[in-house]
């Protein structure tokens, strides 16, 4: 039997692949977003979105790798920084956790 190509379908030559710097843009673009996603949970957590116990474990379990590079990383003052847009009662205006909240 003959095979023949159907008009909508690609041929080999018109398929390609990401290519190795197609992927670390998308696992860059995944690490940026988490981080920058913590801005607006530690909102929603000050505001008592996540006051059930169980979600407020899920989400402090999901952020432990921000609280982590947060905590003991060099990039302590710009998270904190950000932070602050976020939720200044939490975060002062020099990146660091309000010292009467602690």
């Amino acid at each position: 039997m003959d095979e023949q190509k159907q008009p909508g379908e690609p041929t080999a030559e018109a398929k390609r692949s990401r290519g190795f710097a197609g992927y670390v843009l998308l696992g860059f673009g995944i690490v940026v977003t988490y981080f920058l996603s913590a801005g607006p949970a530690a909102l929603m957590s000050w505001n008592g979105v996540f006051a059930s116990v169980g979600v407020g474990r899920v989400v402090s379990g999901f952020y432990t790798p921000w609280r982590l590079t947060y905590l003991h990383t060099p990039l302590h003052k710009p998270i904190g920084i950000y932070m602050h847009l976020w939720n200044p009662n939490l975060y002062d205006e020099k990146g660091n956790v309000n010292p009467r909240l602690k």
